[in-house]
């Protein structure tokens, strides 16, 4: 007796070949879809010259998007340094072309040589084209110089955008000046639409700070053990803040746990209290690795993240 299989086509494979034979044939949309979906799949296999080439033949033939794809790809490469004058060259070709992401990331570029005067040119530029990355940074620029009103603005317009990330900071910025109850309500915006981790260990400190133990532990939680499908390990401050939470309350197995990942991810204050918690039980060499490990210039900590 014989067995006939139907032949199995991988939909993947199906689509890179219709983007292919798009490319070849000169659409220049096909060209940006096809190396956009190789750098998606991008795995065991390197697709990393095919990418450039398709981004280059679509930037060279105008198109704003490919420009900037093409950048970034440049600029995410092992040989980023030799393509720094290529990379801002078509960052600059797709802003003039009226791309509001290019102009993000001139701003991005010129913040890194320390020219904030044009960085805040060009996410200006940037926010009027509705770029919501731009309001963030414009935002964050009114923080750093004090000014909350125009701080709160800008990540208020971008909040209503739909910027998941604008909601998070703008939900830090109210709680930070009291508005607790609309504070709230942006958070919660904020872990809906996907910006888990920051936003739900604040909703956990507000919930410690009006004394609702169980729901800070239940936010806590959720920001330490939450992965991203970018494989975002989870947030180092609720795990530290659990960490702490239980130790308070006796659960020092638990504790330990919680505050070593915490102090895995750099965040001295765990490592401190790990290395009390260590020599307490006796542990004396431990207490000693976690009390060395805080005292290093490697390790960093914000006590009041932004």
């Amino acid at each position: 007796m014989s067995t006939i299989f139907a032949d199995e086509h991988d939909p993947v494979d199906d689509e890179l070949a219709m983007y292919r034979a798009a490319a070849e044939a000169g659409d220049i949309k096909a060209m940006v879809r096809l190396a956009e979906h190789l750098d998606n799949i991008a795995g065991t296999i390197d697709y990393a010259e095919e990418i450039e080439r398709w981004f280059r033949c679509a930037a060279e033939a105008g198109d704003a998007v490919a420009m900037v794809r093409l950048a970034e790809h440049l600029e995410n490469g092992p040989e980023e340094e030799e393509y720094q004058e290529e990379i801002e060259s078509w960052y600059r070709r797709a802003a003039a072309a009226g791309n509001a992401e290019a102009m993000f990331f001139l701003g991005y570029l010129c913040r890194r040589q320390q020219d904030f005067d044009g960085a805040e040119r060009w996410w200006s530029r940037g926010a009027e084209g509705a770029d919501t990355d731009c309001m963030i940074e414009l935002g964050s620029l009114r923080y750093r110089a004090g000014e909350l009103a125009e701080c709160e603005s800008w990540y208020r317009r971008a909040a209503e955008a739909g910027s998941a990330s604008a909601m998070s900071l703008l939900g830090r910025l109210l709680a930070g000046r009291g508005d607790v109850e609309e504070a709230e309500i942006w958070l919660l915006r904020a872990v809906d639409a996907g910006h888990y981790h920051y936003a739900a260990e604040k909703l956990g400190r507000l919930h410690y700070d009006r004394a609702d133990l169980t729901g800070a532990e239940i936010w806590w939680r959720r920001a330490a053990n939450r992965a991203s499908a970018q494989h975002y390990p989870g947030d180092h401050t609720a795990m530290y803040r659990l960490g702490m939470l239980l130790a308070d309350r006796g659960d020092l197995d638990e504790a330990e746990t919680w505050l070593e990942k915490a102090g895995g991810n750099n965040n001295k204050p765990a490592m401190v209290r790990l290395a009390e918690l260590l020599r307490e039980r006796g542990d004396l060499e431990g207490a000693d690795t976690w009390s060395a490990r805080a005292s290093s210039e490697s390790s960093y900590w914000h006590w009041e993240r932004h």
